[in-house]
């Protein structure tokens, strides 16, 4: 009876123990949002932003809150002055806006630190030809047809010089270490650099 009575005291301990520690996970369920970056480095531009969004989902079936779905994506600015070799030799300067988006898994694996799983087969990246922008100078006196021929072709070349670098970035994000929530924003390290993430949609 008193072995029993142990095995019983232990179990219990264990749960409760497991219970705790799910306590003490931090609550990144939804959607949060990272501060614009520069450091991206995109062939043949000049001036990129990119701010990239993480959406933790937690697994509908289990109702666990220590793993889930995740989602990140990115909104992405780039800028690129062109000189010559397409409209008699003028001199323009290119903008363009894309995004990008892969999905995998979070799990914690840690009271503060969490694992990242990403489906690589997953990822989409699309410069839309609308998003594409040209200097005034460039424009002024040209025909739709030709324009809209130029954002066509501007728009699938940025996205073939877009897609490896933000794939790159997103990859980075299979560990993050030391999180912390406070005040609807979270903080944590990928690889010994901090990152600062809001939370969307926070009722005041």
């Amino acid at each position: 009876m008193k072995h029993l009575n142990l095995i019983l005291a232990s179990g219990l301990a264990v749960a409760a123990a497991a219970f705790t520690s799910c306590e003490r996970h931090a609550d990144v369920a939804g959607s949060w949002t990272g501060m614009p970056d520069r450091s991206l480095a995109v062939s043949g531009a000049i001036d990129v932003t990119s701010t990239i969004s993480l959406d933790f989902a937690q697994q509908p079936a289990s109702k666990a809150k220590d793993s889930g779905l995740l989602t990140i994506s990115a909104a992405i600015d780039a800028n690129q002055p062109v000189t010559g070799g397409t409209f008699e030799n003028a001199a323009y300067e290119v903008s363009v806006a894309a995004s990008a988006s892969m999905t995998g898994t979070w799990a914690f694996i840690d009271d503060d630190d969490i694992a990242i799983t990403l489906d690589p087969s997953s990822f989409t990246v699309k410069v839309d030809p609308d998003g594409v922008t040209f200097a005034e100078d460039l424009v002024s006196g040209m025909q739709d047809p030709q324009l809209d021929s130029l954002s066509t072709a501007t728009a699938a070349r940025w996205q073939s010089v877009i897609a490896p670098a933000i794939k790159t970035e997103f990859l980075k994000y299979n560990k993050l270490d030391d999180i912390k929530i406070k005040n609807g924003i979270m903080t944590f390290e990928i690889a010994d650099r901090d990152y600062t993430f809001r939370r969307n949609n926070v009722q005041q």
